[in-house]
């Protein structure tokens, strides 16, 4: 039958109501940037989750811009979302508007922090009608409360207030999807920019972190980062740093399962696991080892079981990460050599 275009839009309704096409990226395609697959890691990792939070640590140029646009495309898609914000570094502002416009056709805004505030009480007066994506800079929104009492009306401050307002009436979240760019600046929890990105967080109903070098300068960079993403799981550092160095043996044993690693490999890393303080009797490592000799000798078995063991890492459901190495067979390769040069009288003095 011919069909008009109200009564196409009804079919997919239908559709995405049933429920039958889950499976199905809605974000394929549905964009004018070239096919990378492993750009479609985060989203399956995302729609996965049940909690709508994820740090997405891949190497520079990888694309991670692109990545969290593709969840953003997916929740439209799944869950008819309309109002995201993207918090980045002010120097980014300009190239994340344009890549939205250029790779997805989305018009945004980059606003003050009055502006914002004024886009959000919009959303809150009316959250059917009010749809926008915003983009706000770091330093824009970032408020460290002053020491002493004087009163302070700046934006920020009223943003600030605004935003624990909210948390505190409990209303519904304001932004289906927040994203904050350059999240290694987040990674100490007694700054403003950490502090304000919590409040961002708890009026979000999805959050997305994106950083290429989440651990800095030791481990509790991934622990405050994880923190924002989920505070009432990643609340204890001990426990968390604890945790961290036993999962560093599922780990090692995903990276020997990519290679040609001798069996009594295996076996040393498997006994480690056994002696961990957290552990208790696993089905699925008794059954690895007993299937050992096996899958080391089968390469789909291998990628399998590579995919198990990263998933066994107690924060695996928040965090996702690819390697140049694993997304490209081929790369350019670089031969460093020493170029002798020597210092002329002038240059030397």
């Amino acid at each position: 039958r011919f069909l008009g275009i109200n009564e196409l839009r009804r079919i997919l309704s239908y559709t995405r109501i049933k429920g039958d096409v889950t499976n199905i990226y809605y974000s394929m395609n549905n964009s004018a940037t070239d096919f990378f697959p492993h750009q479609f890691k985060p989203v399956m990792k995302f729609i996965e989750s049940t909690t709508g939070r994820l740090l997405i640590a891949d190497e520079v140029g990888l694309g991670k811009t692109i990545e969290s646009m593709y969840i953003w495309e997916e929740l439209i898609a799944r869950e008819n979302s309309r109002r995201l914000l993207i918090i980045c570094p002010a120097v980014l502002c300009e190239k994340w508007k344009n890549d939205l416009y250029n790779y997805f056709s989305i018009e945004s805004e980059i606003l003050k922090a009055q502006e914002l505030l004024d886009n959000m009480e919009q959303a809150v007066a009316q959250p059917v009608k009010k749809h926008f994506a915003l983009i706000i800079s770091l330093e824009g929104v970032r408020y460290r409360e002053k020491r002493n009492n004087n009163f302070d009306n700046s934006p920020r401050a009223k943003l600030d207030k605004y935003l624990d307002d909210l948390t505190e009436k409990n209303k519904e979240e304001i932004f289906d999807l927040v994203i904050i760019d350059e999240a290694h600046y987040l990674r100490n929890s007694e700054t403003a920019s950490f502090k304000t990105a919590s409040k961002f967080r708890d009026n979000a109903k999805n959050l997305v972190l994106l950083s290429a070098t989440p651990i800095q300068t030791g481990e509790e960079n991934l622990f405050n980062l994880l923190r924002i993403l989920a505070p009432e799981e990643f609340y204890d550092q001990y426990a968390f740093y604890q945790l961290l160095g036993e999962s560093q043996n599922f780990i090692r044993i995903a990276n020997l399962l990519r290679s040609n690693a001798p069996l009594e490999s295996y076996r040393e890393l498997i006994a480690d696991i056994r002696e961990g303080y957290f552990y208790r009797e696993d089905p699925f490592i008794t059954l690895f080892e007993e299937k050992l000799p096996s899958i080391i000798n089968d390469r789909e078995a291998c990628i399998d079981y590579y995919n198990k063991f990263t998933k066994k890492v107690f924060y695996s459901s928040y965090l996702t990460r690819t390697r140049k190495r694993d997304a490209f067979e081929v790369r350019p390769t670089r031969d460093a050599y020493t170029i002798t040069y020597h210092l002329t009288d002038y240059e030397q003095y």
